[in-house]
């Protein structure tokens, strides 16, 4: 990764300072990617305005296989150069569609993106643990080949998405990494099926409402669903094999061994029966740096609505022009007083940011 990080020396960058973390993999328990750099299986998405968009698979050394969505951008600002944000997909989804435009969003911000499958692999059950390190390799290997800073990211997420993040924040520190802006949207079961949990299923009918969400979605929001959802024969049956580790409870733990200053924001709605907001809202009391928004009623699925989307795309709009405005942000001697620095100065931004348990 000398290249990587060798490009990115004349901000004296510092590296993470480690933190009491990476509980459940040893420092040792590496799995790097083994796929040679060059694929001529790769399939270009999109192709305009300085973005390109490409999609191939990727290989681990214990097997694990995934298919990788990234954006290569022609030109970004001084502040935002080797800076990449990072994403797993939703369940039952894959790197197209909504993810391509969520991609696009970010290039046209001036920020790369990576998006991350669930694992391809056929019998073979996979945890938001095993997935968190994965993803982490994936950057390593991705900063090489795509000279991107590997010690400084951005993590974001979409409900099973959100849920690998809190893995991801947890190991970082087994890679030198901090990660300056964590986004996660509706992160589901943080303790796992629990009895509480069961009992939130009398709100399932909430999800009646995803109908009015969707009729305020876009037409051009609405075309790019079907290449969302994977609902190949083969596609469910990876996604069957999540259920065991979407439902253990390892998020929770992954989530309450993050750095206590990360630096970050969390949307969730009342009446949404899966990501249930009152078991994630007392253990954001914790972190002082990370927002917490809790949308009045709503159902899991407003996930995916226009509104949802904005609100999204606002918050990432700050957090890029607070990095293109500060570009030795990085320079910070310690990842707490970094994360205290880009949190007041994105508030100063946008409200949204400012630690208050917020109903809307």
């Amino acid at each position: 990764m000398s290249h990587a990080i060798d490009q990115f020396s004349e901000y004296n960058f510092r590296s993470a300072t480690p933190h009491e973390s990476g509980i459940f993999l040893s420092q040792t328990d590496r799995n790097p990617v083994t796929s040679d750099i060059h694929d001529p299986n790769e399939k270009t998405l999109y192709d305009r305005q300085g973005i390109s968009i490409y999609k191939r698979p990727v290989e681990f050394e214990d097997g694990a296989q995934y298919d990788v969505t990234y954006s290569k951008l022609s030109h970004t600002p001084k502040g935002l150069d080797g800076i990449a944000s990072y994403e797993a997909t939703a369940w039952l989804t894959r790197g197209e569609g909504i993810y391509v435009s969520r991609l696009i969003h970010l290039g046209k911000l001036g920020i790369e993106g990576s998006i991350i499958s669930s694992p391809k692999n056929l019998f073979r059950l996979f945890t938001v643990t095993e997935n968190g390190r994965n993803q982490n390799e994936l950057i390593n290997w991705q900063s090489e080949s795509l000279d991107r800073d590997p010690r400084f990211v951005i993590t974001t997420g979409i409900s099973q998405g959100g849920m690998n993040q809190q893995s991801v924040i947890d190991q970082a520190i087994n890679y030198n990494r901090t990660v300056l802006y964590a986004d996660a949207i509706v992160p589901c079961l943080a303790d796992g099926v629990t009895r509480d949990a069961l009992r939130g299923l009398i709100k399932a009918p909430n999800e009646l409402r995803a109908i009015k969400s969707i009729a305020k979605t876009s037409l051009k929001a609405l075309w790019y669903l079907p290449r969302t959802l994977d609902i190949s024969k083969e596609g469910l049956y990876t996604h069957a094999q999540a259920i065991y580790g979407l439902t253990n409870g390892d998020t929770g733990k992954h989530y309450r061994n993050r750095p206590e200053t990360t630096f970050g924001h969390m949307e969730q709605y009342d009446g949404d029966f899966l990501a249930q907001a009152h078991v994630w809202q007392p253990l954001n009391a914790a972190f002082p740096n990370e927002s917490f928004q809790i949308h009045d009623n709503g159902c899991h699925i407003d996930c995916v609505g226009k509104d949802s989307h904005e609100n999204w795309h606002g918050r990432l709009e700050t957090v890029s022009r607070v990095l293109a405005e500060n570009p030795n942000i990085r320079s910070i001697a310690s990842e707490s007083h970094l994360h205290n620095e880009l949190r007041r100065l994105s508030v100063e931004q946008n409200s949204v940011f400012a630690k208050q348990d917020s109903v809307q």
